[in-house]
């Protein structure tokens, strides 16, 4: 059965991570056109507007670029569940499942500014469960904040999840002072290092243009059709039984694990309260949101006793991405 299979630990089962994206990916880099975001129609932030001139205007580098960065972030969640043992089973669902979840929305397919957000993240995220493990005081909170004042240069709105960054102290250690101004600084100086470069390059100005559209943009709900609202639908109830599995086995799990797994609900419940209340954030932060979503939905795969209703579910939310991606082919156009 798929589940069972989809727990396996070969080399096939490893290429079949990159191979997924591959052929979810890959058709966008060879259309005629893409969607333009009102992000991409602003003066870009300064990083994503350095790597969105090197690479030029080619769709088939745009998407290849964002394979790769998917891939990464994948890669380094993977990392994290085999450290930290946040899910105890060791497969590849964590990386397909967030292959999964950031392809539903077929025009985000293609390098942009917030999957690279959502890569930032998850290398913050390393850093804050390191945190965990030691009782003297560390920078690793202020890793933390500089990778994501980092990954705001290339999406903004990622500076607004900051304060995640506070609460993940609180739950990881006992509050530190200092640790506690360590994540301002971590936050601050990646502007400051931005702001004296544009100064010594005489681009200030711009610089300020940049991060005032960003902050002030506002990004309506999309034009989404039949397929995506049926996806998402579908994972947005899956939420709830993987929740209540989840809250059932936190007892059963070790005291370093329930902190990790709270970190990760507060980054969902972050990330929610900001897509719904920020303009300038809306449905683009779904590959962020994607962080903690994939580790609830591996535990719920992975543990579920009905291997018939698993297997079910999760073939139609495979069956269903492939269908978003051919949705142009299979369903009238007057219904997308």
């Amino acid at each position: 059965m798929l589940l069972n299979f989809l727990k396996g630990n070969s080399l096939f089962h490893l290429l079949l991570v990159p191979l997924l994206a591959i052929v979810l990916w890959l058709p966008g880099g060879f259309a005629e056109s893409r969607v333009l975001f009102p992000f991409e129609e602003i003066s870009p932030m300064p990083l994503y507007g350095l790597l969105s001139t090197i690479l030029g205007t080619s769709l088939l580098l745009q998407t290849g670029s964002g394979v790769v960065i998917l891939l990464l972030t994948a890669l380094i969640l993977t990392r994290i569940n085999k450290q930290y043992v946040l899910i105890e089973t060791r497969s590849y669902y964590l990386a397909l499942l967030l292959i999964l979840i950031v392809s539903g929305y077929t025009p985000f397919n293609r390098l942009h500014p917030s999957l690279i957000g959502s890569f930032f993240m998850s290398l913050a995220l390393f850093r804050v469960f390191q945190a965990y493990s030691t009782d003297r005081i560390t920078t690793y909170f202020f890793d933390a904040a500089f990778l994501i004042g980092l990954g705001s240069l290339f999406y903004f709105p990622l500076i607004y999840l900051g304060p995640f960054l506070w609460i993940s102290h609180f739950i990881i250690r006992p509050v530190q002072l200092r640790e506690w101004l360590q994540v301002a600084v971590g936050l601050i100086l990646p502007y400051l290092l931005a702001f004296a470069i544009a100064y010594l390059i005489d681009q200030n100005d711009a610089l300020i243009l940049a991060i005032r559209q960003n902050h002030q943009l506002t990004i309506g709900l999309p034009v989404i059709r039949l397929m995506p609202i049926l996806y998402y639908t579908i994972l947005a109830i899956m939420i709830v039984p993987a929740s209540i599995k989840m809250i059932g086995q936190l007892n059963h799990k070790k005291v370093s694990a329930r902190k990790y797994l709270h970190v990760l609900f507060w980054l969902a419940a972050s990330s929610i309260v900001l897509s719904i209340f920020s303009s300038a954030v809306s449905f683009t932060l779904i590959p962020v949101l994607a962080i903690p979503l994939s580790f609830l939905l591996t535990n719920y795969f992975i543990s579920i006793k009905n291997l018939f209703w698993g297997n079910m579910i999760l073939m139609i939310l495979i069956l269903l991405t492939i269908g978003i991606h051919l949705e142009h082919y299979l369903l009238p156009r007057n219904l997308w």
